[in-house]
């Protein structure tokens, strides 16, 4: 099977051409910041305690929400749907950002005893938080029995970094705790949603992309 990829061709009009033309002359320095997406999975180990470790760059990218959901015996599989996750009986989890731990305090959690609001809060307050939509509109859209049997997902909100981490955050840990043995086959996910921050620098006639 052959998958093209179609690129948007973005052609400035002249005058913003001629604008940015006059900056390049100038050698002016700009700043550029977007934010980014990045995904990573691994396989989990028939455990109750799990770490996994995150990649990110450090310096130039901050991390601001990590999204974490587990999925079992789903890959490659007609049987089962790949947009279901699973909860595994999860009793707590938390980030470390350079050791400093998100949240400060333990979430526990009991699926079987539907023990685990904060987590559905979590998960609720992304869309609110990230799209910034009032919340008198609503949240995701996921009611609670649906995110216990269906959308599991765990939602870590670490924009609230203090100064000595905002240096730049050179290592992301996970920590999971399970309430039984993790089942064989059983895959992480992670979604990691950062603001990248970068400075375009002309040097008269072209302009180049700089790190922070």
């Amino acid at each position: 099977m052959d998958i093209s990829w179609f690129m948007p061709q973005i052609q400035l009009t002249p005058e913003y051409l001629t604008g940015m033309r006059a900056l390049i002359e100038q050698k002016i320095t700009l700043p550029l910041a977007f934010r980014a997406r990045t995904s990573e999975q691994t396989m989990l180990t028939e455990t109750q305690n799990f770490s996994w470790r995150l990649a990110v760059t450090g310096g130039v990218e901050k991390p601001r929400w990590i999204i974490i959901g587990f999925q079992t015996a789903k890959i490659d599989s007609q049987q089962q749907n790949p947009a279901v996750f699973d909860h595994l009986n999860l009793r707590n989890a938390y980030i470390t950002l350079n050791s400093e731990r998100y949240p400060m305090l333990d979430i526990k959690t009991n699926f079987d005893k539907n023990e685990f609001m904060k987590l559905y809060d979590m998960f609720d307050e992304f869309k609110k938080d990230y799209y910034g939509i009032d919340s008198l509109v609503g949240g995701t859209q996921v009611n609670v029995a649906a995110y216990k049997s269906l959308f599991p997902i765990i939602v870590f909100e670490v924009r609230k970094q203090n100064e000595r981490i905002k240096v730049g955050v050179m290592d992301i840990q996970v920590k999971f705790e399970f309430g039984e043995a993790v089942p064989a086959n059983t895959t992480a996910y992670a979604i990691i949603i950062s603001d990248r921050f970068y400075k375009l620098s002309s040097d008269g006639k072209n302009m180049s992309v700089v790190s922070i």
